[in-house]
């Protein structure tokens, strides 16, 4: 049995819709956490359910994380993750941190979206609804698992998912990100689009440069929702960004037989903070991705004391941080 994490994916893709539990789940979670997912429902921006898949998946996952020995692992760099809740915060202290990085210390103002709802999800919800039984992402039959057919290959937003996108168009408005640095899935590339408008380099003379990266992408691997398209097809639709770090045009990171594990997709998120995000001139980034992803990178490679942060994304949602990456002195 491939030891891959079930659970994280079926949630992308079962956004509405109940995920068995293991037993780790009936503990309970931090106030701060319960509140942060009280205050989203009561925004209506998401369902009763989505928030009740997020608490549970936060928890189960989690453990799950800590039983493939995935959090605790030592990185030559520390990345600490701190709250940033209101605009006016996020000047003050980008204000008071600027200038203050050194040889060992950079600072960054990071904020992260998890793309809207996408087809592969509406897919799989329909299977439970109809089967009874969520989807088995590890099944390599094409008859038993959807999401191994041609049809949902780089599954764009649905309807639901670009109304959620827009819904944080004016949050993201108040921001200011220097750099937009999206998936090169098409579903986040949507997402930034629909969200991040008014930062879009090609609008009102906006010169805040887009950029794809690769590293940032779902997790890698036998379900063709996450092979992305030829990087040629994309830029045709996408001519304004910036292509140029997808150095194939064919998609060579998608593995057909396997699925990533957990260790390899922090390790590549990990790899992206510190050996692309960190030395980048900008202060201020705007960062567009997926469920897993996020979740592992921000229990498994971050640091971060507020467990609110450290929740499952919800469809659409953007959090922002302060982030600090410090070298270990011990190992220089």
């Amino acid at each position: 049995m491939n030891r891959r994490l079930f659970l994280p994916m079926v949630s992308l893709l079962l956004p509405d819709s109940a995920v068995s539990l293991s037993n780790s789940a009936t503990k309970s979670m931090s106030t701060k956490a319960s509140n942060l997912f009280a205050k989203q429902q009561a925004s209506g921006k998401w369902s009763a359910m989505n928030i009740q898949t997020a608490e549970e998946l936060t928890i189960s996952v989690r453990q799950k994380l800590q039983d493939e020995g995935v959090i605790g692992v030592d990185r030559p760099v520390r990345i600490i993750g701190e709250p940033i809740e209101r605009p006016d915060q996020l000047l003050k202290k980008k204000d008071s941190k600027n200038g203050a990085n050194t040889k060992s210390t950079t600072t960054k103002i990071l904020h992260f979206q998890r793309h809207g709802q996408g087809f592969h999800n509406t897919i799989c919800a329909l299977w439970r609804e109809l089967t009874g039984i969520p989807v088995d992402l590890e099944n390599t039959d094409p008859a038993q698992n959807p999401l191994l057919r041609l049809d949902v290959m780089d599954s764009p937003l649905t309807e639901l998912g670009r109304q959620q996108c827009l819904k944080c168009r004016d949050d993201a408005s108040l921001l200011n990100p220097e750099l937009v640095i999206v998936s090169p899935l098409l579903r986040a590339i949507q997402s930034a689009e629909l969200s991040w408008s008014a930062h879009r380099h090609n609008n009102n003379n906006n010169k805040v440069p887009w950029v794809a990266h690769e590293q940032c992408r779902e997790d890698l691997g036998l379900l063709i929702c996450n092979q992305r398209r030829t990087i040629a097809e994309i830029q045709k639709m996408y001519p304004d960004i910036d292509f140029s770090l997808c150095v194939d045009n064919e998609d060579t990171l998608f593995m057909p037989d396997r699925l990533e594990t957990p260790l390899e997709t922090t390790q590549r998120a990990y790899e992206f903070l510190v050996d692309h995000v960190r030395t980048l001139p900008q202060t201020e980034i705007a960062i567009v991705g997926h469920s897993s992803w996020l979740f592992g990178m921000c229990n498994a490679v971050m640091d971060i004391p507020d467990e609110s942060l450290r929740t499952w994304f919800l469809t659409s949602e953007i959090r922002s941080m302060q982030v600090t990456f410090e070298d270990d002195q011990s190992s220089s």
